[in-house]
Parts: C-alpha cells; sequence; structure tokens
C-alpha cells in the first residue's frame, strides 16, 4: 500500500483521475474557481496538491473524505479553499456547515474572516452556538459557512422542534468535521447527530484518525457513507484479530484499501519533488528525569503495592464489573502520586468532595433503580463525557437517570446554586449530592455480580497479584476505609511520608477542615471563594520534586531570552493550581487555559499570551489544550505527566511546532524513573505501532485492541504482559 505522504502532485493527480465520477443533477451546474480565488491568503504546495484532491473526490462518487494531515499543515485553511473553489450551485442547498469542539470556535471565526475575501463572500459566516440556537435554517443557508459545535449538534438531536441542523427541511451543501476524533464514539449523540446532517458532500479533518484500536474508523466510515461501511449490521470491529491478538491479513487489506480510498495523509516530514513539503524549526524532545525525595517514594511504594493488591482482587474473580474504566481509577491515583502528593490526599473527582468520603460514594451507588443499574453493568465503556466529547477515566454518574458526565463538565453543570441542574443528555433534573462515580458504583455491586470460577477467565492464566506485592501487604482485605492511608500497606505507625505535606496520617481526625479537592471545587463554585482558595494554597504551599524541575526549567528559559515563551501542561488542572504559587510568588506574568474557564476566558488567555510580551507562561490542561489551538507564541513546551495515548501529547505538542513557528521548539517531559510513568511510555509505543500498522503496509503488525491486558502491564513492575497481546 503506498504511503500517502511520499506521493507527488502527478501521483495525488493521477490517483484522483482514477477516482468514479458522479454527475450532477439534470438542469444544475457545479461552479469552480482557481485554486487560492477567493482565498486573501495564498496556498502553499502540498496546500494546493490537497485541494486539488479534495476537488476531485467530490467530483467522484465519494463525495468527501479524510483530510488526515499532521498537526500544524493547514488542514483549515484547505478546508476553506475548498469552499472558495467550489461554491454551491443555485438552488436549496448553499451554506458549508463546519463543525468544531466549542473552544476552537473563536479561532474559526477568525480564520473564516481573515482569509475568506469579502468581496466574493459578503455574507461569509453565522455562527450557531451558546444562546444562538433558535433559528431558521432559511436564515442560515443565506451564508456561505454556518459555524457550530459538536455539543450544539448533539443537543439538537434531543429536540423535537427548533431543529436548524437536523430539520427535514435542513439541506447543506457542505458538512465539514474538524478534529473528527470527536465522533470516534459510534454511540454517542455527537456521532449519532452529525451522522443524520443531510449534507450533498462530507468531510473530516483530524490529525488523528485512529487513536486506540481500528473500531474508532466505525463511526467515521459511517458518517461519510461509506458504502461498505453504511450498513448499520457491517462494522471495522469484524475485521477479526487472530490467536495471537494480529490482524488477519485478508481482512486488514481490505481495511487498509478502504481507508486509501477516502483518506490523505502527509506528515511534516513528507516530500515533494524531492523536497520538504514544510521546513519547519528542529524539535528537540527531551526526557527529564526526577528523583523522588525519601517521603514521596516512600508514599508512592506504599500506594503502588496496594493498587497492585487491589487490583488482585478483581482479577481472582469472574465479574461483570471488571472495567476498564474501574482499572484507570486505581492508576489514576499512581499517576497522581507522581505528581504531588496532595493530589491524592482527596479524591480528583469534584463529586467525591460532595459526598465527603468514599463510603458516601458506595450508598449513593446502591440507590439507583435495577433498571439504571442494570443498564450499567450491561455496557462496559460508558467512558465519554456526552458534554465535551472527551474520554474519562472515572466518570461521574448522575442521580436518578444513571448517565454520565466527566468532573470537569459536573462542576459545570452544578456550579449554579440559583437554579435546577438537568442532566445533559435527557434533561432530567437530577441532584448532585446523590450522585457517584463509576469506581464506587463498581465497588457497590462487584459482590453482588461475581460468580464462580470459570476455566474460560482469561485472567486465571495471570495467576494472583497478591504474591507479587511488596513485603508487609495488609491482609485485612475486610477492613473497613477509614482513610486512604489506612488502605496502604507498607507504611508503619513510626513512618509517615505524608507529614512533610501538612496531610494527616489518620484522615479521619481532620474531619472538620476540607481537603484540597473540596477547597478548588468549592473556589469554582463560588467566584468569591477563589481569593480565599489562592491564599490558602499560598499559606500551606509546599512543592513536589516534579514541581521543583518545571520551575528550574522555566528559570532557564527566562535567564536564556527575554523573549521565549514557555507552555506547561498537565492532565490536572490541581496540579496547575500548585504551580500557580510559586509562579506568582516569583512575580512571572503568567495566564491559565483549562476546562474550568468559559470560551470567552479561553480566547482571552490565547490571545493575551499570543500578544504579551510580558506573559511568557501559560499553564494549560491537556485535555484542553490538545486540539485545534494554535499557540506558536510559546517556543518551549513542559509536559508535566505524561499521558497513556500518545497522540495527545502529540497534539499539545503540535500547537506549537507548526506553521507560523519562527524559533526551535523544545518540548521537555518531566518524567520519574521506577514508576507507573515508565510503563506508560512504553504503552506510547504501542499505541504509535497500531497507528502505524494501520496506515501502512506492515499487516503484520501487532494493533490488536489495546484493552485490560494492557493495563495489567501498568500495574505489574516486575513482569511483562507483551505475551498475552
Amino acid at each position: 500500500m503506498t504511503d500517502p505522504s511520499s506521493l507527488t502532485t502527478a501521483e495525488i493527480e493521477h490517483s484522483a483521475s482514477d477516482l468514479p465520477t458522479d454527475s450532477c443533477p439534470v438542469g444544475t451546474t457545479e461552479p469552480e474557481n482557481t485554486a487560492g480565488e477567493g482565498l486573501t491568503v495564498s496556498l502553499m504546495e502540498h496546500q494546493e496538491q490537497g485541494l486539488y484532491w479534495m476537488k476531485s473526490m467530490e467530483r467522484s462518487n465519494k463525495k468527501g473524505g479524510i483530510l488526515a494531515d499532521d498537526m500544524g499543515l493547514g488542514k483549515t485553511i484547505q478546508a476553506l479553499a475548498l469552499i472558495a473553489a467550489r461554491p454551491a450551485p443555485a438552488g436549496e442547498r448553499h451554506a458549508t456547515l463546519i463543525i468544531t469542539p466549542a473552544g476552537l470556535v473563536k479561532q474559526w471565526k477568525h480564520e473564516i474572516i481573515r482569509m475568506l475575501d469579502q468581496r466574493r463572500h459578503p455574507r461569509p459566516l453565522y455562527v450557531v452556538h451558546g444562546g444562538k440556537t433558535r433559528v431558521d435554517f432559511s436564515l442560515l443557508n443565506e451564508h456561505d459557512i454556518v459555524l457550530t459545535t459538536f455539543g450544539t449538534v448533539a443537543a439538537e438531536l434531543r429536540r423535537k422542534d427548533h431543529r436548524p441542523i437536523l430539520s427535514s427541511a435542513s439541506k447543506w451543501h457542505r458538512v465539514i468535521l474538524d478534529e473528527a476524533q470527536h465522533i470516534k464514539g459510534p454511540k454517542t449523540r455527537a456521532a449519532i447527530a452529525c451522522r443524520a446532517i443531510d449534507a450533498t458532500y462530507r468531510w473530516c479533518l483530524t490529525g488523528t484518525p485512529v487513536m486506540n484500536n481500528l473500531n474508532e474508523f466505525d463511526s467515521l466510515l459511517k458518517f461519510l457513507r461509506v458504502e461498505t461501511y453504511s450498513n448499520k449490521n457491517r462494522q471495522v470491529s469484524q475485521v477479526r484479530v487472530d490467536g495471537e491478538g494480529r490482524y488477519q491479513d485478508r481482512e486488514i487489506t481490505r481495511l487498509q484499501e478502504e481507508v486509501k480510498s477516502i483518506m490523505l495523509r502527509r506528515t511534516k516530514t513528507s516530500v515533494v519533488h524531492g523536497r520538504p513539503i514544510l521546513v519547519l524549526p528542529a524539535r528537540i524532545t527531551e526526557n527529564v528525569y526526577v528523583t523522588f525525595n525519601t517521603e514521596e517514594r516512600q508514599l508512592y511504594t506504599a500506594l503502588e503495592s496496594r493498587s497492585q493488591f487491589q487490583f488482585s482482587r478483581y482479577l481472582s474473580h469472574e465479574t461483570t464489573t471488571l472495567t476498564v474504566s474501574h482499572i484507570l481509577g486505581l492508576l489514576h491515583r499512581l499517576r497522581q502520586a507522581c505528581c504531588h502528593p496532595w493530589l491524592i490526599s482527596g479524591s480528583p473527582l469534584s463529586v467525591r468532595d460532595l459526598s465527603q468520603s468514599q463510603g458516601h460514594l458506595v450508598a449513593n451507588a446502591h440507590r439507583f433503580s435495577e433498571a439504571v443499574a442494570t443498564r450499567l453493568l450491561r455496557y462496559e465503556d460508558i467512558r465519554e463525557c456526552p458534554i465535551c466529547i472527551n474520554m474519562v477515566e472515572n466518570p461521574v454518574i448522575l442521580f436518578p437517570c444513571g448517565h454520565n458526565v466527566c468532573s470537569d463538565c459536573f462542576a459545570t453543570i452544578t456550579r449554579s446554586t440559583h437554579r435546577e441542574t438537568h442532566c445533559p443528555y435527557c434533561r432530567t433534573i437530577i441532584a448532585p449530592a446523590e450522585a457517584t462515580d463509576y469506581v464506587s458504583f463498581q465497588e457497590a455491586h462487584y459482590l453482588m455480580h461475581t460468580s464462580s470460577s470459570s476455566s474460560d477467565d482469561p485472567w486465571r492464566s495471570l495467576g494472583n497479584l497478591q504474591d507479587w506485592t511488596a513485603e508487609g501487604t495488609d491482609d485485612d482485605i475486610n477492613h473497613s476505609r477509614r482513610s486512604l492511608l489506612d488502605q496502604i500497606p507498607g507504611i508503619t505507625s513510626t513512618i509517615d511520608p505524608w507529614s512533610r505535606y501538612g496531610i494527616s496520617s489518620d484522615l479521619t481526625k481532620a474531619s472538620n477542615k476540607r481537603t484540597f479537592a473540596q477547597l478548588r471545587r468549592l473556589a469554582l463554585a463560588k467566584p468569591t471563594t477563589r481569593d480565599a482558595y489562592q491564599r490558602a494554597l499560598e499559606g500551606s504551599w509546599i512543592s513536589s520534586s516534579k514541581v521543583d524541575k518545571a520551575l528550574e526549567i522555566i528559570q532557564v528559559v527566562r535567564a536564556q531570552s527575554e523573549t521565549e515563551k514557555v507552555l506547561v501542561f498537565s492532565q490536572f488542572t490541581s496540579l496547575l493550581d500548585l504551580v500557580e504559587v510559586p509562579l506568582r510568588r516569583q512575580g512571572w506574568r503568567y495566564h491559565r487555559y483549562d476546562g474550568d474557564l468559559t470560551t470567552s476566558q479561553r480566547h482571552t488567555a490565547v490571545m493575551k499570551f499570543a500578544t504579551d510580551p510580558s506573559c511568557r507562561i501559560l499553564l494549560i490542561s491537556l485535555k484542553a489544550g490538545n486540539s485545534g489551538l494554535n499557540l506558536t507564541a510559546a517556543s518551549r513546551v513542559i509536559i508535566l505527566d505524561p499521558f497513556w495515548n500518545p497522540f495527545i501529547e502529540e497534539q499539545a505538542v503540535g500547537r506549537v511546532h507548526r506553521i507560523g513557528q519562527q524559533r526551535p521548539v523544545h518540548v521537555y517531559r518531566i518524567l520519574v524513573p521506577g514508576t507507573v510513568e515508565d510503563r506508560i511510555l512504553e504503552f506510547q509505543n504501542r499505541k504509535r505501532e497500531l497507528f502505524q500498522g494501520i496506515l501502512a503496509e506492515d499487516i503484520g503488525v501487532k494493533c490488536g485492541p489495546l484493552e485490560r491486558e494492557d493495563l495489567a502491564y501498568l500495574f505489574v513492575s516486575q513482569y511483562y504482559f507483551y505475551f498475552l497481546i
């Protein structure tokens, strides 16, 4: 199979000429303009090639495809060039609908106004988002482009009226999904809504068309209405995996050929006429290793030992509630312990702040009706938030309906105390204080749904992880949950690694005090409490090994140059709070960009970071800042904690190393050796093999589904589980 990234202009044209064409309906014509006509900017050579390919795809019976260029190669300008080059013919279908993540609406709006020639596009844009959703399609159809969000389209699916995007009268010339990986879950409302859109041409823009396994192509192929996969009974998951976890040659070849026929992908290293398609400043990535201090190491070792022991309990039972979400919940703690002990002094979930204790969460989990509990037990994977469309490690489960959201979105929808809170999925009135999380739900129903041992249990071959835990493991597995420390084996009464961080070794004795996570959620719930929260952090703040190293890197950058700017990425917004304290003490100006901010606040933060020379640091959450943003004002990137999916990190770095970057880009990944972070790096390499195996000719590559066996590897540092997969 030919690598699309190596195609020359002639080869792209020859490939496009082989596409079967589909003539226009009688009485219509398909107007076309030359490349760049209707734009105020010029196209680079590879972008002209991309435009040629997109025009050819629309003229063929494919009527669209996947533009999967690497981050920073200009997918946006190629899409706008297509809109300018192939305007709608006279008739009912005039507007192109662009669907994007909410955080990118203002950036798209800015690019549309900047790039489209207003003389040719006097009514270029209408935005359907926020309060501007109750409009008629007739008004939208008067514009060249209608810009909306995945959340807006998903919400419209639930309504019986006021459906300007999805009504039977809404007939679009073209629909473009930006960051199309947001619909990779085919059962999400966003994916269902996007598939229902009536459009002549259909496009997906994404630098990562697949992140985890081949099944993620299902939703994209169905949205594009690829004939082979349009039948709801035909799925990519029917591509079979052999006993060694390798996709069978004939099946994977068929899928690869299908993908090849509808997708164009170029990377930053692709070559045109013997020259790189894009000459960017160098990118240097450095793994910066830090060493735990004595207390941090003791705490991490004990927590890891206990986590392995808890995991072994689940391996020794066959249960319908042994799910990836539960395993990730345990891993979440280990990853947090690598960053700062305060992150595990309270739960990372806001729902736990409301419920005060793990016991309360488990009690809440018993309150759901039998029908809701059965539904939750039946479906293993509920890890996608219907609001932000992001994958969630341990989702919040709303009461009484049982639908789930991520913790950030839960904090947002429950922030106001002056009105009723509704489930974003079904609009049922919910009781925030009676919510639970998925790990607690599994614990509540775990013993009720176990069955006798089975020879078919895939975990039997692993044996019991209890034999592999550290000496000193607490065998009293029936002991009630009194505190986090009580659950951690290997810590005696004479060793208290928590004391250095101001954390009581018996959290129950400090029940009148609020945890770090509780203070943070209170600050978010009431703006007036944010100052109190920051003062509390200032008064009791203590650093960690990772925070120290990040500050050291920032200090060096500031000493070397008066103009270089730094991005600091973390998955944990609480960790970014802790980084803020020393930045304020040093008098270093900075901004924040995370999911707790409104869309307008995020846009303001990016603009000020880009334009204010005195603001040289942007603290940014990995989830909020991994897609679509242009952050070329920065040339230094610090990643505080590795993410299990390498493409999330790649997208984040791609915000900096892209067209418009004038400096060499230095990426610092701060890691703690001898921890779960080592295994996460190995896990990332396997994810890359998956992606490369799908797009290249290496059919035999081991790129099967990466699920529970992989997570077992993440838990056990002494043993390797590659032989299982």
